[in-house]
């Protein structure tokens, strides 16, 4: 069995988040990025799709309890699942420990491929509140782009990306990685992007291990990915069996623990 580096949960007494001040706001506001922390230094590559099949369900809801690296809980994470026609709408919102919502997205992206349609993205830190808008589109020459309106306070920046043809939207990553083909022997690569940042990153995902964990709902059998883009390495627990949620995810600064689900 792998050891997964800085897999191991913080033991720490959970203490209220709030009396340690805005740094807890700042961390936990910023986690609707999930790969972005490298983009711009880390390398870009073409890439091939990566989705081997969509075992989504209409109507799913799972909520993490978020955790820092000293054990602290900062708040939760609630990602749902929704079909409309021939789209998914993937959110996710992150509130505070106040129940208070701090970041929350809303991807549009194709119901086979993943491919993205839309985001918008609002994170309020205090009475700081910024917007991401974006729209992916394939122009006349067959170029994909996304073209971003940004708006952070009284600032309002617009930018085009040129994208790769399989390209994937960094806010549907929890969604992406449970599409894979997961499993011994799994090692894969892909591309994000990210309209906030005005970035892509390629991310190298591999099957490192395979794990029971016990969460309040109960246990889970489940494959350790481990996810490198250059600088960064996040190790994400799947579930073996559909619908293949995600039952932990550490991205270096917190950890993700499902504490429950619900499915229509």
């Amino acid at each position: 069995m792998l050891t997964i580096a800085g897999s191991r949960r913080p033991t720490r007494p959970v203490t209220p988040s709030w009396t340690r001040g805005r740094p807890a706001l700042a961390a936990l506001a910023v986690l609707g990025t999930l790969l972005a922390a490298c983009t711009g230094s880390a390398p870009v590559a073409e890439t091939d799709p990566v989705v081997s099949g969509i075992p989504f369900v209409d109507g799913e809801r799972y909520v993490y309890r978020l955790i820092d690296r000293d054990g602290v809980d900062v708040g939760a994470g609630t990602f749902t699942t929704g079909r409309d026609d021939d789209a998914w709408v993937l959110t996710q919102t992150y509130a505070n420990d106040r129940g208070v919502v701090v970041d929350e997205s809303i991807v549009v992206v194709d119901a086979e491929t993943l491919q993205p349609r839309t985001t918008e993205r609002v994170i309020t830190q205090g009475d700081e509140v910024e917007v991401v808008v974006a729209t992916y589109e394939d122009d006349a020459d067959g170029a994909r782009t996304v073209r971003a309106t940004h708006v952070d306070g009284d600032d309002e920046r617009r930018r085009t990306i040129e994208t790769g043809e399989h390209d994937y939207e960094d806010q549907s990553s929890l969604w992406l990685w449970r599409t894979l083909a997961l499993g011994e022997g799994l090692d894969a690569r892909y591309t994000t992007v990210d309209p906030r940042e005005g970035g892509r990153v390629t991310a190298n995902v591999m099957q490192v291990d395979r794990q029971t964990l016990e969460t309040p709902i109960g246990s889970f059998d489940t494959w350790v990915l481990q996810i490198r883009t250059g600088r960064e390495t996040v190790n994400v627990w799947v579930h073996v069996e559909a619908p293949h949620q995600v039952v932990r995810f550490d991205n270096g600064r917190l950890f993700f623990e499902l504490e429950s689900a619900e499915l229509p």
